[in-house]
């Protein structure tokens, strides 16, 4: 990782800073690298490796927020962190995009077993819809074809019991006077 720090001494600091530290290179060197070496690698521990590149600027913020806390008592005034780059080895990245490409492969594979399931649904509910058709054609047929088989069913389904009340006027059922 590469990264710099931006920082300036107030006039109110100049004495303490040169009592504490002798000049600005010694506070660069004392202070500085050093804290920010531990500040950087703190907050990075706490990302993946793909965290620290999707959320950079997170990770900017937070590493600016913990040397921000980490300097209060410094004889300077801390501008800010810039993360300039991150790198990893070409192992690591490649180990990195092969598992990329597996969860691309493996979405794709689910999205076209999906597809396949709702094919399947949707040649089951076409299947039994021509079924249902041919059967109600065929009733269709077999009524036209034998206009008793309606007499026949109700008759077979009729209890023996003639209906107890009638609606005045109308026709008594399964007698056919003539």
């Amino acid at each position: 990782m590469v990264a710099s720090v931006t920082y300036r001494v107030p006039e109110t600091d100049v004495a303490q800073l040169y009592s504490e530290y002798g000049s600005l290179e010694a506070l660069e060197a004392r202070l500085l690298e050093r804290k920010a070496l531990d500040v950087i690698k703190n907050v990075f521990g706490k990302y993946t490796a793909a965290q620290s590149i999707q959320n950079r600027e997170k990770l900017g913020a937070d590493i600016n927020e913990a040397m921000r806390v980490t300097l209060e008592s410094a004889p300077l005034q801390m501008m800010g962190v810039q993360v300039e780059e991150v790198s990893f080895s070409k192992a690591y990245e490649q180990s990195i995009e092969n598992r990329m490409l597996a969860q691309v492969v493996q979405a794709e594979a689910e999205a076209r077993a999906q597809r396949e399931r709702y094919m399947a649904e949707a040649d089951g509910i076409r299947l039994r819809g021509e079924a249902e058709a041919k059967a109600i054609s065929a009733k269709a047929q077999a009524l036209a074809q034998n206009t008793n088989l309606v007499n026949l069913n109700a008759v077979e389904k009729w209890d023996g019991k003639l209906p107890e009340s009638l609606v005045p006027g109308s026709a008594m059922p399964f007698i056919g006077l003539r």
